[in-house]
């Protein structure tokens, strides 16, 4: 028993020497080995000498057991304040949900490279305190200014645009989320119009030599089957479900997007597309019959948003869903106002968590 790395029978034997004895050291010299050694062992099993001693008088095991067991879960409650304490001193927070309940994130209009950043960053801070189960980009994640008739024939309007900036700045923005919330595990793309610009840039004229090339496969350039994302091509189809609610990019864009698409789709359903937050409610009985206009994560000062409306209409934004088993689901909006947003009664992003 002169060994460091002890069996519980012989922690036990030990242990029953230390009470039979009254003391450590003739326990000790009892299994030849130093006083210190012993007390050690039965430290490093829970079992200080000094507990010991103080139910010696006891008959039978099971009560030594008991005080083990008991000291294991003071041990484990002092290091769970530890964390706790830890946990409000980082400033943390760790969200709880039902047992069953799945989690998403849905962002679209990142217009990558265009992005917001600032915004980026703080949806990727709640992800880490939210631990969703899966991310949905909504389509225009790729913005693809190079590939734009608005840009065709230009040389002001080309200069500098290089397409494989657009993917290694998709790539980056993917990165930057997967790794803010590695629980992320059911992802999926979903074109939008401007992924369907290189469609449309491609099938135009010579470009069409281009057609079934990985370097203009966007499922390859961004490296979805690496990164465990079910593509969704095909604007304006495109689409995925989360229970009962239809995502797709959208295709009406007015005043009224919400309702419009209501209207046309007949189906709860979740668009971006628009970059104006809105939703309608209809009446739908038993079922869920509702529609919700995301905002956008682009940054409105960049060249690529030249178009946009003045005075401006749009608002950063994103929005969490959550689905029960039943497929029963909740839309949850969240806005950004001065480029910060609240979750749970915490600020993200300007002056936030980021």
């Amino acid at each position: 028993m002169s060994k460091m790395i002890w069996t519980l029978d012989e922690v036990e034997r030990a242990a029953a020497l230390v009470k039979e004895y009254g003391n450590a050291g003739d326990a000790a010299a009892e299994i030849g080995i130093k006083t210190g050694t012993l007390r050690e062992a039965l430290r490093i099993h829970g079992k200080p000498v000094s507990e010991l001693l103080e139910i010696a008088k006891l008959e039978d095991l099971d009560r030594l057991k008991e005080a083990h067991a008991k000291h294991v879960r003071r041990d484990n409650e002092k290091k769970l304040k530890k964390l706790k304490t830890f946990v409000k001193a980082q400033n943390l927070r760790v969200f709880e949900r039902n047992d069953g309940v799945k989690v998403y994130v849905v962002v679209g209009d990142v217009h990558v490279p265009y992005q917001d950043q600032r915004a980026c960053d703080a949806v990727g801070a709640l992800m880490a305190d939210l631990r969703p189960d899966g991310l949905v980009v909504n389509g225009d994640y790729l913005d693809l200014l190079e590939v734009s008739r608005h840009s065709s024939a230009s040389v002001a309007q080309l200069e500098g645009l290089r397409i494989s900036k657009s993917f290694d700045g998709g790539n980056l923005q993917l990165d930057r989320w997967l790794k803010a919330a590695p629980s992320l595990k059911d992802n999926h793309f979903v074109d939008g119009n401007h992924e369907d610009r290189l469609r449309r840039w491609m099938t135009t004229g010579d470009n069409a030599v281009w057609l079934g090339d990985e370097s203009t496969d966007i499922g390859k350039r961004l490296r979805f089957a690496e990164r465990g994302f079910v593509y969704h091509a095909g604007y304006p189809k495109a689409s995925v479900k989360l229970g009962h609610l239809l995502v797709t990019h959208g295709r009406w864009c007015n005043k009224y997007a919400a309702a419009t698409h209501l209207d046309r789709y007949g189906h709860a359903i979740l668009v971006n597309h628009v970059h104006s937050p809105q939703m309608h409610y209809g009446s739908a009985l038993d079922k869920q019959k509702a529609a919700w206009v995301n905002g956008h994560l682009a940054d409105i000062d960049s060249p690529a948003m030249s178009y946009a409306p003045a005075p401006n209409p749009w608002c950063l934004g994103f929005s969490v869903v959550y689905v029960e088993p039943n497929k029963t689901f909740h839309v949850t909006p969240v806005q950004f106002a001065d480029g910060a947003f609240y979750f749970g009664g915490r600020r993200y992003g300007k002056g936030g968590r980021s």
